[in-house]
């Protein structure tokens, strides 16, 4: 199994010696290497201090691009004397005086983003893994928008039951279905 963690170039740095985010490959070497990977995930960083929108949808169109066996979206978790947490201070995408590491990635980011920015971000999150597996919903519109309105509350399970079933593919974990929703529940009663 690879894992990519890292994905855009142009957010997350190309001159390694400048940027908060320190990669070892471009996503074009990554592109060129990955028909020769059998099994891959990613990983995408989202909610990074100072990404639009248009580059969340980047990140996704990359996801789709690699065809990862299981893609997730981690969400930028600014936490104390991080490289990218003091870039996020500097830049006024985070203050510091009223921040606190969030109890999980589904209540959406710390960094300054308006409450409709952060509804999308949370929503890319869940959505990430069932985009990959099922590109078409991506890449028709009127899908993508349908999607984007179901409440959070329903896509959390959807997320924790798609992230279950991908773990149990690529690490040939065997799980009862009863568990598998039994785990979605308590997540969802964590919300």
């Amino acid at each position: 199994m690879f894992a990519i963690s890292t994905i855009r170039d142009d957010l997350l740095i190309a001159n390694l010696k400048v940027g908060p985010i320190q990669k070892h490959h471009s996503t074009s070497d990554l592109v060129t290497v990955i028909g020769t990977i059998i099994s891959f995930r990613i990983a995408g960083m989202i909610c990074i201090p100072g990404e639009i929108r248009e580059q969340v949808e980047q990140t996704i169109e990359y996801c789709l691009k690699l065809r990862p066996a299981f893609a997730t979206a981690n969400v930028f978790t600014p936490y104390p004397k991080l490289e990218l947490t003091q870039y996020a201070i500097a830049r006024g995408h985070l203050n510091p005086s009223r921040f606190t590491i969030p109890r999980n990635f589904f209540d959406g980011s710390v960094l300054n983003f308006d409450r409709h920015y952060n509804v999308f971000l949370t929503k890319s999150f869940c959505l990430l893994p069932s985009f990959v597996w099922f590109p078409a919903l991506w890449h028709r519109r009127w899908c993508r928008r349908i999607l984007y309105r179901i409440p959070q509350i329903v896509l959390r399970p959807i997320y924790e039951l798609t992230y279950l079933t991908a773990c149990k593919m690529i690490y040939c974990l065997r799980t009862l279905l009863r568990v598998a929703l039994a785990m979605a529940a308590r997540y969802v009663r964590s919300l």
